[in-house]
């Protein structure tokens, strides 16, 4: 007996033969659908129903979009980690060469630092900075020095703490 939920719903066919049977559910199943999907694709398709179903037929192209997609997203999200990495190379440049006066902080280490205290391992997480990086360590050790030494921020048994 049917469940409750397809009660009013139900319709029964009847194959001329056991292997006519399995044909029928062998092609549903290589179009990846029940049978039951198949066949009212299949009668959509026959009565020429105003908005059809997705035939059985497109579920192999659907199958491919989404895969194309999803390499797509794959790929722009490398593409996206590469530009991260070089705005934050071209951030700590300057921190890194004598750039006088003009050095811009990293607006991110500012607004981190204004939050509230923040250890520098919390800090390091925070701004995706690898400890091994050197380049960057500088950088943001050179910030955090003319912060300090502009009083900007102190550093206490709480870690960083914005003053101004």
């Amino acid at each position: 007996m049917a469940r409750k939920d397809y009660h009013g719903r139900i319709g029964e066919v009847y194959f001329d033969s056991v292997e006519q049977k399995n044909k029928f559910f062998g092609l549903a199943a290589s179009r990846g659908c029940t049978f039951s999907r198949y066949a009212i694709n299949i009668l959509e398709e026959a009565v020429g129903h105003e908005q059809p179903a997705i035939p059985a037929t497109d579920y192999g192209h659907l199958e491919d979009e989404n895969r194309e997609l999803r390499r797509r997203i794959a790929e722009l999200s490398r593409e996206i980690e590469t530009i991260n990495a070089e705005l934050q190379r071209q951030r700590y440049a300057a921190f890194n060469e004598d750039a006088g006066i003009n050095i811009q902080f990293d607006p991110d280490l500012l607004a981190i630092l204004q939050v509230g205290p923040i250890h520098s391992h919390a800090l390091l997480t925070a701004l995706k900075i690898n400890p091994s990086d050197t380049t960057r360590m500088r950088a943001l050790a050179q910030q955090l020095e003319i912060l300090e030494s502009t009083r900007f921020i102190a550093k206490s048994k709480n870690g960083w703490r914005w003053l101004k």
